[in-house]
């Protein structure tokens, strides 16, 4: 009984962690797509206004 116990304890433990890792790993790629976002739009927006600034001329 007590083992059984300790087993089923230890499988909701793995279970736990293994949850807790791919949500970590979740927000990891999640901050890495909106730092790349951040940076295509900065980007989009330095060509826009180069573009603007030419035109004009």
């Amino acid at each position: 009984m007590t083992a059984g116990l300790g087993l089923s304890l230890s499988a909701i433990a793995i279970l736990f962690v293994h949850l807790w890792k791919v949500m970590q790993q979740q927000n990891c790629f999640q901050q890495q797509i909106e730092n790349l976002a951040i940076s295509l739009q900065r980007s989009l927006n330095r060509y826009t206004d180069t573009l603007t600034l030419l035109s004009n001329h």
